[in-house]
């Protein structure tokens, strides 16, 4: 998993703008940033643009999606309405494929440096 110190898939309960990336809201009860992915996006640059190294990052997506970390090779799946954590730092890179079929609505919450 790259640098990363720890990654936990915690069941569920319940900026720059890129090609694939349909829309960016702000939810302000939140906290989270949400936004769109378009079906058939590749390795699109979802990195926080106002932080250098993320040592937190919470995301949820409402379709399978993959994600890769500090340009690694390697996907990570990221289920539907099953949020990923990420914690530990170290964290300068992310991206995020979408192969399900439909758009993808991510919510992310992204804490660092």
């Amino acid at each position: 998993m790259g640098a990363c110190t720890a990654v936990i898939k915690v069941l569920d309960e319940g900026l720059t703008i890129f090609d694939d990336i349909i829309g960016v809201a702000y939810d302000e009860a939140t906290g989270m940033e949400k936004f769109e992915i378009a079906n058939g996006a590749s390795d699109t640059d979802i990195f926080p643009s106002q932080i250098t190294t993320v040592d937190f990052l919470f995301l949820r997506s409402d379709q399978a999606i993959t994600i890769k970390q500090n340009s690694s090779s390697t996907d990570v799946t990221v289920d539907a309405k099953k949020p990923l954590l990420i914690t530990g730092g170290n964290l300068t890179a992310l991206t995020i494929s979408n192969a399900s079929g439909s758009t993808a609505n991510i919510r992310r919450f992204a804490a660092g440096t």
